[in-house]
Formats: structure tokens, C-alpha cells, sequence
């Protein structure tokens, strides 16, 4: 079965801020980025802004639907979760916690940032998950200690 996804800016700017961008590309079939969220990506200046700019991923245009918009979630996340609940067999990849439970209202299934990372690490396109989870870090993306402990434990990379 093919891997389709359709992204939010939180797993595009931190993979992209540490050149990890391609991952996606990688690892899915078909990788959506709703307008708005192509949008926010393009406003911010920095190496993800640039990195997505020059990526194949697409850019479809998305209406809020009503289910999702009445959960007041921000743009991004209610264009990502609109398009999956519109468009079956997507993937919706967010980290925002209240539109993760957005999407479990709505049979939507979910990944993150974090579960980009460890796809990669169990695909064989990267051979250890804990230096991309390190760079994230360093680079900003917040990655509490219980978390990372049990990411790498996934991984088969727990200490």
C-alpha cells in the first residue's frame, strides 16, 4: 500500500533546520503540504524556508472542513486534518497535541517529527535514529528526556 502523507510546518521545519528535509521524500509515495502551511514555511527565513522551497513536495489547496474547523486548532493544523479526513488513506503529520486528539476523534491516524525518525531508522534509509533526535534537539525542537529515552528504546537504541 502506498505511503501518503500530508504534512503541518512543525515536522518540515524541524527536519528541515537540520537538513533532514529529504526524509520525507524518502520515505512516502506522495507528501501533500496544504497551502496555508506552504505559506507559513516561506515566511519563516531559515534553512527549512529555503530547503522546502527547492523540495518536490506538493502544494494543494485545502478548505477547512467542518468537523475539524469547529475545534478551533491553528490553520496549519486544521488544513493537514481536513485533507486527511477528505482524502482517505492519508497520513496527517503534526506534533500539536490538541490536534493529535483532533485527529484520534476523527479516525485520522497521525504521526510526528519524532515518528518520521524512527520510520527512517526501522526503512533502513538511516542507521541510527539518536543523532537526527540529537540534532533536533540542539537545534530547538522540544524533546522532553521520557520521550527521547523511549523513542530510542523503539529504535533498539536504548542505553
Amino acid at each position: 500500500m502506498p505511503e501518503r502523507w500530508v504534512v503541518n510546518a512543525s515536522p518540515l521545519i524541524a527536519l528541515g533546520s537540520i537538513g533532514r528535509l529529504n526524509l520525507f521524500t524518502s520515505l512516502a509515495d506522495e507528501v501533500v503540504i496544504p497551502e496555508i502551511v506552504a505559506e507559513e514555511l516561506l515566511r519563516v527565513a531559515d534553512e527549512a524556508a529555503l530547503a522546502f522551497s527547492r523540495s518536490p513536495l506538493r502544494r494543494e489547496s485545502v478548505n477547512a472542513e467542518g468537523s475539524v474547523n469547529r475545534w478551533r486548532l491553528g490553520p496549519g493544523e486544521t488544513a493537514v486534518l481536513s485533507f486527511a479526513k477528505l482524502n482517505t488513506g492519508f497520513v496527517a503529520f503534526l506534533d500539536d497535541l490538541a490536534a493529535r486528539r483532533c485527529a484520534k476523534a476523527h479516525g485520522i491516524h497521525t504521526r510526528g517529527t519524532v515518528g518520521v525518525t524512527l520510520l527512517a531508522k526501522s526503512r533502513g534509509i538511516v542507521r541510527s535514529a539518536r543523532p537526527i533526535l540529537e540534532e533536533l534537539r540542539a537545534a530547538g525542537f522540544y524533546l522532553s528526556q521520557e520521550l527521547m529515552t523511549y523513542a530510542l528504546s523503539l529504535a533498539g537504541e536504548g542505553d
